[in-house]
């Protein structure tokens, strides 16, 4: 059999007549790509021209056919000409420019406030609005949703095809991502830098750094101790925090000879004069009229009164030394005592 022969008898047949007659190929539909701003797939026929191939881009993306140019394999196509002219095969892809695309202004609007883009395409795409967006006011993409007429649009479609025109206003809402990036910071070594999800639970933050839990290190996020079953966003822990480990506070009682005790909460590693400035501002007393007293030994906020009161050096609190170093404990209590000074 004759190649030709060959070739026909794999030709499809239709019906004509009640006689099944073959179909010829110029007549079969096929599938090919444009190529704008996106990429889409396109149905054709080697007999369509390439005028009703602008048509049918045109139909799917609003831009008008006379704005088109198309070219294939670095050749510009000719409206009058068929496809099968230019011997475009199935699955190629043909380019498409906009000539003369028409600068818009288009205004975004949010909850808050609006802005404007100036000198954008009616090809552009919602993603490229977006990308612009993000530019200008540092809203990152995938938390913008863009909606014009009632509709969301969707970043594939082209500003022509929303039937976005201009001076058209588009609302936008934004939605916080649940992606962080927080640092994390020790009491000696380097810090740590995560990208986590604000639904985390403290425990799970604890897991990732190898912190043990029930330990006495915690974590702390603007001086407060975060409760393992609690998650980032119950604390409201933006992105790029800071949050620090630092052994477990502990609860310890003031007293003065007047008045109940002050239940103050201090860390292990805070050192004692830390925690007389702390103590003297809650109480709002002047430290240099007291000492504070602790396990049979003194902290002098005013050093004169040492000689005055004939204090022994065993007896003194190094007020550089931590509270844990003091033996400062939960539960622990300090006494205040009014120190006279004899030049008053």
């Amino acid at each position: 059999m004759k190649p030709e022969d060959q070739s026909k008898r794999n030709l499809p047949r239709i019906e004509i007549d009640g006689k099944r007659q073959r179909m010829k190929s110029d007549d079969q539909s096929k599938k090919i790509f444009v190529k704008m701003t996106k990429t889409m797939a396109i149905d054709v026929k080697n007999t369509d021209t390439i005028d009703a191939v602008k048509t049918k881009v045109q139909d799917m993306e609003g831009t008008a056919s006379s704005k088109q140019e198309l070219f294939f394999d670095g050749t510009y196509l000719i409206g009058t000409q068929t496809v099968k002219y230019y011997n475009i095969p199935t699955n190629s892809c043909i380019d498409v420019y906009v000539k003369d695309a028409c600068a818009i202004t288009i205004s975004i609007q949010t909850l808050t406030n609006s802005f404007s883009l100036l000198n954008m395409k009616t090809s552009d795409t919602i993603s490229d609005i977006k990308s612009m967006i993000h530019d200008k006011r540092g809203i990152p993409s995938d938390q913008q949703t863009l909606i014009f007429s009632g509709k969301v649009l969707d970043e594939d479609q082209t500003l022509a095809s929303c039937g976005v025109h201009n001076n058209a206003i588009l609302q936008m809402l934004t939605r916080p991502s649940s992606t962080l990036h927080v640092t994390v910071k020790f009491i000696q070594g380097s810090p740590i830098n995560l990208e986590v999800q604000n639904w985390y639970t403290i425990a799970e933050l604890k897991l990732m750094i190898g912190l043990p839990q029930g330990g006495q290190l915690k974590l702390f996020f603007s001086d407060q101790e975060l409760d393992d079953n609690q998650t980032l966003r119950d604390y409201r822990i933006n992105d790029y925090a800071v949050l620090e480990v630092k052994p477990a506070l502990i609860k310890i009682f003031v007293k003065t000879p007047d008045w109940k005790p002050v239940v103050m909460n201090v860390g292990a590693y805070e050192r004692l004069s830390d925690v007389a400035v702390r103590i003297g501002e809650r109480l709002d007393l002047d430290l240099n009229e007291f000492a504070i007293l602790f396990n049979e030994r003194y902290l002098f906020n005013n050093n004169c009164m040492i000689s005055e009161m004939g204090i022994e050096l065993n007896e003194l609190l190094n007020s550089d030394s931590t509270v844990e170093e003091s033996g400062i404990v939960d539960g622990s209590t300090l006494r205040l005592l009014p120190v006279e000074n004899e030049d008053a």
